[in-house]
């Protein structure tokens, strides 16, 4: 049986890019964002006039400072555990973000191997079988197969109910819309 793709995203999937993001943000601007707050995907939206919200993303260790995404760690290792699945990382660069975000890989998913990580801003480009975002303009269109959106404040207002594309509220889902695609797959 040929394996099935699995494309990853990092930030907002992985790495809860936003509870750094915002107590950057807070801290330096005395502001009181909250996640529930960024319903864009356009972050200059959001910030107030005068504050500069997205500029962490170019900041010497930002990325290196990331924590894991809550259940992303016992995700990787259910689905790593599965022989006809093969995990890769597919995230957007930025400018100091490559190696900070090569060496957070490592850190905390080291059964991913380095020749599994993508960077592309290009997400629409990638074809596999399955691609799990947290960007709507990732999976809409998609060259792959089935998209599962991790569910975030963003993406709650776009259309997420197309064939093929699943709502993962946690990592729990994701594992099962998982499992659920490949019993499918199996089953044809």
């Amino acid at each position: 049986m040929k394996k099935l793709n699995v494309l990853i995203d990092m930030d907002g999937v992985l790495a809860d890019t936003h509870f750094e993001l915002l107590k950057r943000y807070n801290s330096e601007y005395n502001a009181n964002l909250k996640k529930s707050d960024l319903i864009h995907w356009d972050l200059t939206k959001i910030q107030k006039a005068g504050t500069h919200l997205v500029k962490y993303f170019d900041t010497p260790g930002f990325f290196a400072s990331l924590p894991v995404y809550e259940g992303a760690r016992q995700g990787i290792e259910a689905l790593s555990s599965i022989k006809c699945v093969e995990l890769f990382i597919a995230s957007a660069p930025t400018t100091v973000g490559y190696v900070e975000k090569e060496q957070w890989i490592k850190e905390y998913f080291p059964e991913i191997p380095v020749s599994n990580i993508i960077f592309t801003a290009r997400k629409d480009m990638l074809a596999g079988d399955i691609i799990i975002d947290d960007g709507l303009h990732n999976i809409h269109p998609t060259r792959c197969s089935s998209a599962i959106l991790f569910d975030q404040p963003w993406n709650r207002h776009g259309i997420a109910s197309n064939k093929g594309v699943f709502r993962a509220h946690s990592w729990n889902d994701v594992v099962g819309i998982v499992y659920y695609l490949l019993q499918e797959r199996m089953a044809s």
